[in-house]
């Protein structure tokens, strides 16, 4: 990531004004995104944040642009605008995210296919732990 980029994003904790910025971005990927076999939906806006979380929203400018964060068990998640993907920008966040809330161990779950987050954790020094396999025997999503 280039320094003049860098210098223009910032982590600030999450308040309950951003739950509905959150709720909307990870809603938008759920529905944007193909989870190959995994059909993923997004529980109720309640249910969603009953989920321990720390919380991080990240700006550009101090406009929002995604978030970062960790549930209680150290599994690390992060969601970015589409239009600011591909630019180091999760990679940033998630480093930061981790010095911020420093653990002994962090994981992080992603679908083989979605390539970017797979590098995102390598460059950090993520390792891969299992390959899940899923089989679906019905047409319906229960």
């Amino acid at each position: 990531m280039k320094n003049a980029l860098k210098k223009e994003l910032s982590l600030v904790k999450a308040t309950k004004k951003d739950q509905r910025f959150i709720y909307q971005i990870v809603k938008n990927w759920l529905e944007q995104t193909d989870h190959s076999v995994t059909v993923l939906k997004i529980p109720s806006y309640t249910k969603f944040f009953k989920t321990k979380s720390i919380r991080y929203i990240i700006q550009k400018k101090f406009v929002k642009i995604g978030f970062v964060h960790i549930l209680d068990n150290n599994e690390i998640g992060y969601y970015l605008i589409p239009e600011f993907q591909g630019m180091g920008i999760g990679t940033w966040a998630v480093a930061q995210l981790m010095k911020i809330e420093s653990r002994d161990l962090y994981y992080a779950t992603i679908n083989n296919k979605n390539i970017g987050s797979v590098r995102l954790v390598e460059k950090l020094g993520f390792q891969p732990k299992a390959i899940i396999y899923e089989k679906k025997t019905r047409s319906e999503v229960i």
